[in-house]
C-alpha cells in the first residue's frame, strides 16, 4: 500500500504529520503549512460535525444527509482532539471521518465549502454544508463510496474504528425532517418515510434540533433549496490519492497545491509593487469571490494564502519558475490553463544598437528604461505596456473605471499621454508632436504647444519657444 497524506490523499512530497493523535505516519508538506498556519474558526474549541444538504436539480427538492450507528441516525459528529486547532477543523476532521470520507477529504471539504462560504455554523462545533445542486444518481454516488470506503478497501488502507462507525448513509427529505423535529415530545424521534429507526438522541437533542429551528441558512435551505450554485460536482469511483504536481481542479479552475508565484518567481502582479498592499486589503476572502474578482480584473490567475491573508492577481504565470511547498495555492483560469502550463518562448540574443535607439520592446539600450507606450489605463489615462492584457493599470483604476464619471474625457486621444486635449474635448491630441506621432517618452511631462488654435490652425508657430521640447546642445530629445 503506497503512502499518502491523510488530510488530502496525496502522494507526494510527502513529511511526518503535524501532530501525534492524527492517525497514519504521512502528510504532504502542502497540507502541513495549512495546518500550522490555520486560523478559521478564531481559536474555539469544541465537538464537531457536519450536516450535508443538497437540492435536486430537477424537482427542487433539499435533503439531507444522515449516518446511522448503533444507538441510530444521526449527523456525521465526533469529540474534539488535541490535535484540532479549533472547532472548524473538528468539525471537517470528524466530518469526513464518520462519513468515511464519501463527500470527499478533509483538505477538499474545507476548501470547498467551508472557504467559499457554503458552511454554516449551527451549534458549537456543528455545520450545516451546502453541496449545492445533486442529481438522485449523485446522491446515490455518495451512499456507495461511502460503502465502498468502509467495507471494500476503497481508502486503499483499512479504514479506523471511526471511519467504520456509520453503517451506513442516507438521504432524508428536508421539509419531512423539519416537522419531525417540530413534532418531538421526546428525545429520540422518528422521521416518517425516512427509517423506522429513530435518530440518536446524544447527538440530535433539543439543543441541536432547536438551534436548527433558529438557523436561518438551514432553513433557508429546507423552504428554497440550495444557494451553493457552484456547487455541482459529480462524484464516483474511491477515494484516489490525488497530486499536487498534477493539479486539481474546482469549478474548472485548475489548482496548483503549494506554489507560490510573484515577480521574478514567475508570476507578474496586476498591479505591479502595489499589488502587495492591495492583496492584504482582501483578507479573508473566499475562493468563489477571489475566482470572481480574477474574471473581472482581466487576470488568468491568482495566489491565494491559506491562511487567509491575502489574494494575489496575476497577469501572467508560469508555475515551474514559481516556490512549491509555501502556504499558498496557486488558482489558474480554465482558458489560461494550458497557457500557464507551457513554457515560455526563449528570448533571442539582443543585436547591436546604437546608444538611445529603440530596441524591439521599446526600450533604449544605454541610458535609463522607459515603458512602451503601446495603450493608456482606459481609467487614468496613464501609459502601460504595450502587451498588458488588462485595460486598467490597477485594481483602483479598475474598480473606478466601471463608474464613466470618474474617467476623463478630455484627454490627449494619443495612447500613453496622459495630458488633457488643446481644447478640453475628446479624440483631440494635446500638440503638434502628438498630433504627428513624433512625441517621445522622454518628453511626456513637459508643457506643450498647442495642436491647434481656435481658428482652425494646426501647428506649433515658427515664432514660438520651443526649447523645451530641445535638449540643451540643441539637438531633439530621442
Amino acid at each position: 500500500m503506497p503512502s499518502m497524506c491523510q488530510w488530502c490523499f496525496s502522494t507526494s512530497d510527502l513529511t511526518h504529520k503535524p501532530h501525534k493523535d492524527f492517525h497514519g505516519c504521512h502528510w504532504c508538506r502542502s497540507c502541513v503549512n495549512q495546518y500550522h498556519n490555520w486560523n478559521y474558526g478564531h481559536g474555539h474549541h469544541s465537538n464537531g460535525g457536519i450536516l450535508f444538504g443538497c437540492t435536486d436539480p430537477v424537482s427542487r427538492k433539499s435533503y439531507l444527509c444522515f449516518g446511522h450507528e448503533s444507538a441510530g441516525w444521526c449527523i456525521f459528529y465526533g469529540k474534539h482532539d488535541d490535535s484540532d486547532k479549533d472547532r472548524a477543523m473538528s468539525s471537517v476532521r470528524e466530518g469526513c471521518e464518520e462519513s468515511c470520507y464519501a463527500f470527499g477529504s478533509c483538505r477538499d471539504v474545507f476548501e470547498r465549502y467551508f472557504m467559499t462560504g457554503h458552511a454554516h455554523r449551527i451549534r458549537g462545533g456543528a455545520y450545516f454544508v451546502d453541496l449545492g445542486f445533486k442529481t438522485e444518481k449523485e446522491r446515490s454516488d455518495y451512499v456507495a463510496k461511502h460503502a465502498r470506503n468502509r467495507n471494500e478497501g476503497g481508502l486503499g488502507r483499512k479504514p479506523t474504528g471511526c471511519e467504520r462507525e456509520m453503517r451506513e448513509i442516507r438521504w432524508c427529505d428536508a421539509d419531512a425532517f423539519v416537522g419531525a423535529i417540530r413534532r418531538r415530545s421526546s428525545k429520540a424521534f422518528r422521521v416518517d418515510g425516512f427509517s423506522s429507526r429513530k435518530f440518536r438522541k446524544a447527538v440530535m437533542g433539543k439543543g441541536l434540533t432547536s438551534d436548527m429551528l433558529k438557523n436561518s441558512q438551514l432553513m433557508d435551505f429546507c423552504s428554497n433549496g440550495s444557494k451553493n450554485r457552484a456547487g455541482r460536482m459529480t462524484v464516483g469511483g474511491s477515494v484516489a490519492p490525488r497530486n499536487p504536481d498534477d493539479g486539481s481542479a474546482i469549478n474548472g479552475w485548475k489548482v496548483e497545491r503549494g506554489v507560490n508565484c510573484y515577480p521574478k518567481c514567475g508570476g507578474v502582479w496586476l498591479a505591479g509593487p502595489m499589488e502587495d498592499a492591495s492583496a492584504k486589503g482582501r483578507r479573508g476572502m473566499t475562493i468563489e469571490d477571489a475566482m470572481e474578482l480574477c474574471v473581472r480584473a482581466g487576470c488568468i490567475a491568482f495566489t491565494f494564502a491559506t491562511d487567509g491573508s491575502g489574494v494575489w492577481l496575476l497577469l501572467e504565470v508560469d508555475k515551474s519558475k514559481g516556490k512549491h511547498g509555501t502556504k499558498y495555492d496557486l488558482y489558474v483560469a480554465p482558458k489560461a490553463s494550458t497557457a500557464a502550463s507551457a513554457p515560455s518562448a526563449p528570448r533571442s540574443a539582443p543585436s547591436a544598437r546604437r546608444h538611445g535607439e529603440p530596441n524591439e520592446t521599446g526600450t533604449e539600450s544605454g541610458g535609463r528604461r522607459h515603458v512602451p507606450f503601446g495603450k493608456a489605463c482606459a481609467a487614468c489615462h496613464k501609459p502601460m505596456q504595450a502587451d498588458r492584457k488588462s485595460d486598467f493599470c490597477s485594481l483602483e483604476c479598475y474598480e473606478a473605471g466601471e463608474d464613466t464619471s470618474k474617467a476623463s474625457p478630455d484627454k490627449c486621444k494619443v495612447p500613453g499621454c496622459c495630458r488633457k486635449s488643446w481644447n478640453s474635448q475628446p479624440n483631440e491630441p494635446c500638440c503638434s508632436l502628438c498630433e504627428r506621432g513624433s512625441h517621445s517618452s522622454a518628453c511626456r511631462d513637459v508643457p506643450c504647444t498647442p495642436a491647434a488654435t481656435a481658428s482652425g490652425d494646426s501647428g506649433i508657430d515658427s515664432d514660438s519657444d520651443n526649447s523645451d521640447f530641445f535638449s540643451s546642445d540643441g539637438e531633439e530629445s530621442e
